[in-house]
C-alpha cells in the first residue's frame, strides 16, 4: 500500500474536508489514513459508481462497505470525491460523505 500511495499523490497532497478535521495532509497522511481505515474495517470494499475527468480534474462517485469491527455489523458509505492532479498525480482533494447506509 505504502509504495502505491507514493505513486499516486503528491508529497504535499491536501484534502478538504469538513467531515473530518483532521483530514490528511501529505502522503504520510494518506498512508495513515489507509491504515486506520483497514484497521477499523479489515474486510474493506471500495466501488467506483461514477468517474468523470476534464482538465486536471477528477471527479469520483463511489460507495466503501465492510464490516465495522467496533459494531460487528456491516456498513456502507456512500461518497463522492473531487480531486486535482498536478504532475501526474493527485494534489488535492475533496470530499463529500454522502450518506451511511445501515447494512441488514
Amino acid at each position: 500500500m505504502e509504495p502505491l500511495v507514493d505513486e499516486i499523490f503528491t508529497a504535499d497532497f491536501t484534502i478538504h474536508d469538513k467531515g473530518q478535521p483532521a483530514a490528511p495532509v501529505g502522503r504520510e497522511g494518506v498512508k495513515q489514513f489507509v491504515r486506520d481505515a483497514l484497521k477499523n474495517t479489515p474486510d474493506i470494499h471500495v466501488a467506483t459508481e461514477d468517474m468523470i475527468a476534464q482538465g486536471d480534474r477528477v471527479a469520483w462517485r463511489g460507495a466503501v462497505s465492510g464490516t465495522d469491527v467496533s459494531t460487528g455489523k456491516p456498513t456502507r458509505l456512500l461518497i463522492i470525491e473531487f480531486y486535482r492532479f498536478a504532475g501526474g498525480k493527485i494534489a488535492e482533494g475533496w470530499s463529500i460523505d454522502v450518506q451511511a447506509e445501515p447494512q441488514a
